[in-house]
């Protein structure tokens, strides 16, 4: 007859074990002996890997000496700087000669665009614009010409509407206010000066008998049925409004009819 064996589990002693496992605890000494064999292998690791990188770049090096030794000879240039020069003319490319980020290079083009403009000669200006215009941009060198273009594009604006003011006798006054010029920014940039004028002239004078509600511009949106705009409906207009085609068509009806001399 077999002998029944005992599977029962001494709880107690195994709770007893997990407790002297959960209070164990470390000396400073020891953690200090772990802490520096972990950082001794993963200082070996690091050395190993940044060697073999070094090795990498060296080598890419080498054979970059290499290849500008075996052109100067072939061209008969001296230095780098005249390589790229000659590799500029040959490909039609410009190609940058110091290291800068994309942050470094927008502020020494906008630096470089500031002392252009800052010498106050247009020709100067224009040509500059056409220099860059006609060429493959550095970074440093785009950010020059957007300014330029920025520049040279309000110049033109503003000579334009000098000149419309000037041809239809508007009141330079009046125009260079700035409530007119708050005025006119609900109308889009082809709209010519005269128009906005005319509209700004009898606006500004009128009252509506009955006060305009709250939220005009949802109600302006509502009434496009309406063949005209009143007074206050169209001062509630936006830029963004008159973006739309029904929105600007039916204020230009407004302008050349309800408020015509």
């Amino acid at each position: 007859m077999n002998e029944e064996k005992d599977l029962s589990v001494d709880t107690e002693s195994t709770d007893t074990q997990q407790e002297e496992v959960k209070e164990k605890t470390y000396t400073q000494a020891e953690i200090d002996d772990m802490k520096a064999k972990w950082e001794s292998g993963f200082q070996k690791r690091l050395g190993k890997e940044v060697d073999r990188k070094m090795k990498i770049y060296e080598d890419e090096n080498f054979k970059k000496d290499q290849l500008i030794d075996v052109l100067k000879e072939q061209t008969g240039r001296e230095t780098i700087d005249d390589l790229l020069d000659m590799s500029e003319e040959q490909y039609g490319v410009t190609v940058q000669r110091t290291r800068t980020n994309k942050n470094d290079a927008k502020v020494l083009g906008k630096h470089d665009a500031k002392e252009i403009l800052d010498v106050g000669d247009d020709d100067f200006v224009e040509s500059e614009f056409n220099r860059l215009a006609s060429r493959t941009r550095t970074e440093r060198e785009e950010e020059t010409y957007a300014e330029l273009k920025s520049s040279l594009d309000s110049k033109k604006t503003e000579a334009k509407r000098k000149k419309e003011i000037k041809e239809k006798g508007l009141d330079e006054t009046v125009v260079n206010s700035e409530d007119f010029k708050t005025f006119e920014k609900k109308f889009s940039k082809d709209t010519p000066i005269s128009e906005v004028y005319d509209m700004y002239e009898k606006v500004s004078g009128v009252k509506e008998e009955k006060p305009f509600s709250a939220g005009s511009l949802k109600d302006t949106k509502s009434k496009q049925t309406d063949e005209f705009f009143s007074v206050d409906e169209f001062n509630a207009l936006t830029s963004k409004d008159l973006d739309d085609p029904k929105i600007y068509e039916k204020a230009m009806r407004t302008i050349r009819h309800n408020y015509r001399k």
